[in-house]
Order: C-alpha cells, then sequence, then structure tokens
C-alpha cells in the first residue's frame, strides 16, 4: 500500500472530513519516491532509517532524500550525516523522549520525558525510535500529547511480535530482514534469556556487502543456536530441523524467526508453535 496505487487508496478510502492523513511512501525501483511525493506533495515528511534494506536495487539514501524535493515543510530524520546533507535546511534531526527503558516479562517500562509508560509488547530500540520520530513530528506541528495518549499503542503484525508459548519466548518478526533489524531483535532478545534464531535469507540486500556485518551481529549475541531455511546466503548455522530444533531449545528460550516475506516464515512459525505447545 506505499505505492501511486496504494497512497491513492488510502486517501479515497479515508474518512471525508479527516484533519490528518498519514502516509507510508515506498520504493520498487529507483524514482518511485520523489515520483509519489510529486504527485502529494506532503506536508512534513519522516524518513525512519537509511540501512542496508533495498540496497541491492538502488541507492538508498538518495531515493529517500528524494522525497525532500515535493515536501513543504520539514523532513525529520534521525541525524545520519549522509542523509543530512542531501535534506540541507529541509531536515529537522528528530528529538529524543524516551529517557529509560526497562523490560519486565514482555512489557516495556519507558520514561517519557520524566512520566513512566507501561507498553505491551517487547520493543526495542528501533520501535523506540520510531516513537521518537512520531512525538517529534507532533512537536513540529505544534500539536500536543500527553503520556495517556501513549498507553494504547501498540506494535504492528509480524514486527516484533514476543508471545509466551508453553514457557518458550517465540518472536514473530517475519515482515522483512536486513542487517539492521537483525541486530534489533537480537539485541533486546538477548536480554531476555538464551536465543535461538531461525532465518530465512535477506533477499533485499547483496550478501557480499553485508555479510561482515551479520558474522558481527552473530559474535556479539552469541545465539545458542542458528537455522537457516535455505542454504547459502548466511556465514552461519545449520539447515533448519524441526526434530534438531527441538532437542535444542528448552523453556525460557527466546526464539527469533525472521527473513525476507518472500520466504513465507509464517509458515515456519505456525510449525514452531504448534510444536512447542506439545
Amino acid at each position: 500500500m506505499n505505492t501511486d496505487v496504494g497512497v491513492s487508496l488510502s486517501i479515497l478510502n479515508g474518512p471525508e472530513n479527516a484533519k490528518f492523513c498519514v502516509l507510508e511512501i515506498g520504493a520498487q525501483f529507483p524514482g518511485d519516491i520523489a515520483k509519489v511525493a510529486k504527485v502529494f506533495k506532503p506536508d512534513l515528511s519522516v524518513i525512519t532509517a537509511i540501512g542496508s534494506s533495498h540496497s541491492a536495487f538502488m541507492d538508498v539514501v538518495r531515493e529517500k532524500s528524494s522525497i525532500s524535493q515535493w515536501t513543504k515543510g520539514a523532513v525529520i530524520y534521525d541525524g545520519n550525516g549522509k542523509i543530512g546533507v542531501l535534506l540541507g535546511n529541509r531536515g529537522r534531526i528528530f528529538t529524543k523522549h524516551v529517557d529509560d527503558v526497562k523490560y519486565e516479562g514482555l512489557t516495556t517500562h519507558l520514561v517519557v520525558q520524566k512520566n513512566k509508560l507501561d507498553l505491551e509488547g517487547v520493543w526495542g530500540k528501533g520501535q523506540i525510535k520510531d516513537l521518537e520520530m512520531a512525538l517529534s513530528v507532533m512537536d513540529e506541528m505544534g500539536l500536543r500529547w500527553s503520556i495517556n495518549d501513549l498507553k494504547k499503542l501498540s506494535l504492528p503484525k509480524s514486527r516484533m511480535n514476543f508471545e509466551d508459548v508453553s514457557g518458550y519466548i517465540l518472536v514473530d518478526d517475519t515482515y522483512n530482514a536486513s542487517p539492521e533489524s537483525l541486530y534489533n531483535v537480537a539485541e533486546v532478545s538477548s536480554k531476555l534469556g538464551e536465543t535461538v534464531w531461525v532465518l530465512a535469507p535477506m533477499e533485499e540486500v547483496r550478501l557480499n556487502e553485508v555479510s561482515k556485518e551479520l558474522v558481527k551481529i552473530f559474535n556479539e549475541f552469541h545465539p545458542k543456536a542458528v537455522f537457516t531455511v535455505k542454504d547459502g546466503f548466511y556465514p552461519f548455522g545449520s539447515p533448519y530441523n524441526l526434530e534438531k530444533f527441538l532437542v535444542t531449545v528448552k523453556r525460557g528460550d527466546v526464539i527469533v524467526v525472521k527473513g525476507s516475506r518472500v520466504h513465507r516464515m509464517e509458515k515456519i512459525l505456525e510449525e514452531l508453535r504448534g510444536a512447542l505447545r506439545g
């Protein structure tokens, strides 16, 4: 829904009396973001991150920064120097709002501008940064918000969805895959227990460009085991086998399931969920 067709449908299906419209503009091919932004001309834009995702197909920095040409106001971003140069005086670095983060079970405890906030689910640094960017947008627009406005926030489907399955923690992070998102889920998972990764390839990156980064992530978080759905992509791990997986895991382990959507990792997720329930 982040293409020219999807953005059009989102607007047409929205309420007639809406005061604001929040849209995602994405890119499948170079030039897609500028093409869509030129038509819809956003009042304010947000670039959440510049990572390796889509780097197999385009110059990600230039593609994402192209939205600034057609944005009427500011473009909020994370302070990345490469993109800041291209944004020029349109760029606004997001404001830090979260002062502290702690985890208790599958609940995230935040301190947001000296106010305590408990959120359901396990929010990694990436999700917390997204929250801070959203609050920065409201600040930029002069909109008031309170801590009570944030209490019902939840994470989207298949992004950092942690669940207790018969004493095992199963993590559905199957929406997409990149070294940055793997680091995000690996970091927070390692704080909750021993980890086991079940991974499919990252189809939107070039392996020769990210191989060292993947090894670095593996060495930093030392998962107990890694099972790979398709051989040849990851420079570590062994082929996925349910029987071997069940012998490896124990109650209390955190099992991360992740891979590009083309590999339909939700099927393996369901297989694991059923097996862990016994």
